[in-house]
């Protein structure tokens, strides 16, 4: 739906570039001013889209991350030991 959008602002500004050709100027500053609108509009766009795809990359990240950890879930892993416990088993030794 994004890319259909930005395909139709970008058509709107490229028909406005050409109407403008010939206009008093304060056609001309008015169609300028739109122009800086969808200009705007499109890099916010852009900026959405980058930030969409960013966050599925980190999503498919987590996923692939949680599955692999799922896998090692058969393992028992020993937790971390605290500086006293093991200063403790140290001089039991």
């Amino acid at each position: 739906m994004m890319l259909v959008m930005t395909r139709a602002l970008l058509r709107a500004r490229v028909q406005l570039v050409v109407a403008s050709a010939g206009r008093d100027p304060c056609l001309q500053a008015a169609d300028r001013r739109r122009q800086s609108v969808i200009s705007d509009l499109l890099k916010t766009d852009y900026r959405r889209q980058r930030q969409l795809v960013e966050a599925t990359i980190v999503s498919e990240s987590l996923k692939i991350n949680d599955s692999s950890s799922a896998d090692c879930k058969g393992t028992a892993m020993e937790p971390a030991k605290s500086q006293s416990e093991q200063e403790e088993a140290s001089s039991s030794s």
